[in-house]
């Protein structure tokens, strides 16, 4: 929807798509109270079924029992704006703080809308966050019809904590170190990392 656009940042939807997303495993785009339950407490607060049922109808607004990701970003919406206090609501403050995430979802958009040659961006979702780019090889290289994924998982406190790397084929070199089964890991990035490190810079490193 076109107020959704306008109210948040791409990075924002993409950040809270995600943790829906997690919980709503079936993929039918919509969450139960049982499921409610279960995103609060994704989002680090707790919730009893019968606060989860007051939510659900609070928010759900066309009576279908069950809350859709649009709905859910209304709630979201409203916790933003101060429609709901905060001070006495666990759960409003959960999903702030779950906003502490952003940054990895705003770089995973940055790179997406523009790449960084031969770079795409895969996939990503999952607890912790993993992003898996696509690496295409350089032309005129040994590499060149070759296609890597650069697997990158996110720990708490990114970007001051260097994520997980590794890089998933069978790559030699110099500051790669073969793991099991052809993959590698580049030992090199935990000397270089530092807080200014980003996505793009990895890549593109």
């Amino acid at each position: 929807p076109r107020w959704l656009r306008e109210e948040f940042k791409a990075s924002e939807i993409m950040l809270y798509e995600h943790h829906f997303s997690l919980i709503d495993q079936d993929g039918g785009g919509s969450i139960d109270v049982d499921e409610l339950q279960q995103l609060v407490i994704a989002f680090g607060s707790k919730i009893s079924r019968d606060d989860a049922q007051a939510l659900l109808d609070e928010y759900d607004m066309d009576g279908g029992g069950t809350i859709d990701f649009i709905e859910f970003m209304v709630l979201i919406y409203k916790i933003q704006r101060g429609t709901i206090d905060l001070t006495s609501s666990d759960f409003a403050q959960a999903l702030v703080e779950a906003k502490s995430q952003l940054k990895i979802f705003e770089e995973i958009e940055e790179v997406s809308r523009d790449p960084p040659a031969l770079c795409s961006v895969a996939h990503f979702g999952g607890t912790p966050v993993e992003c898996n780019f696509r690496i295409e090889g350089p032309p005129g290289t040994p590499y060149e019809g070759f296609q890597l994924t650069l697997q990158m998982t996110f720990r708490d406190g990114y970007p001051f904590i260097q994520p997980d790397i590794m890089l998933r084929g069978r790559v030699m070199g110099l500051h790669v170190l073969p793991a099991l089964g052809g993959d590698a890991r580049l030992m090199h990035v935990k000397q270089l990392w530092s807080a200014e490190w980003s996505m793009r810079r990895l890549l593109v490193h």
